[in-house]
């Protein structure tokens, strides 16, 4: 994944857990058609979230194709390490810091 996409899915997942809780279960559980997945699927319930999260997201620029790819790969990502209560964590270095500070995980209960 090149990190402008990774930029992108990072930001796609903090989108996500904006959510409120019920928008966030229904999302991770949510099942597009297959033959119209995030793209096409009309379920009103996700074409609402999808409709927030695209008001989230909008400044990093996604065609219709890209937000659903970027969906997916968050989507995926947030199941990948929900079973065991930790997060995907991003590196970050900064220079001129001397204290580094331990974060604890966001809740995975969802």
């Amino acid at each position: 994944m090149d990190n402008y996409f990774q930029t992108c899915v990072h930001h796609m997942k903090e989108a996500i857990y904006q959510l409120s809780e019920n928008d966030k279960v229904f999302l991770l559980h949510f099942q597009p058609e297959e033959s119209k997945g995030y793209s096409w699927d009309q379920n009103q319930t996700y074409n609402q979230i999808k409709h927030i999260l695209d008001q989230i997201t909008n400044k990093d620029g996604h065609s219709g194709a890209s937000f659903s790819i970027c969906l997916r790969n968050a989507i995926q990502d947030i199941k990948q390490f929900e079973d065991y209560d930790i997060i995907q964590a991003d590196e970050i270095q900064e220079h001129g810091h001397e204290h580094m500070i331990t974060l604890e995980p966001i809740p995975t209960d969802i």
